[in-house]
């Protein structure tokens, strides 16, 4: 599961090339925990709801970043 998780989590991080080095670095270290979830659940759905949930703090400004 290491290497999956790890492998999956940097093909994550690079989608995101767009957003920078910091972006890749970033959705990397983040796309660790939902795919953890997805492993220990069985279930491709706390992954979706993880990236739902990210995703809408991001692009409503929930909690700033400034």
């Amino acid at each position: 599961p290491f290497i999956i998780i790890s492998i999956s989590s940097f093909i994550f991080g690079l989608i995101h090339w767009s957003l920078g080095l910091h972006g890749i670095i970033v959705a990397a270290i983040w796309g660790i925990l939902p795919m953890i979830a997805m492993w220990k659940t069985g279930s491709v759905f706390p992954a979706i709801i993880a990236h739902y949930v990210t995703d809408f703090i991001s692009f409503s400004q929930v909690i700033p970043y400034n």
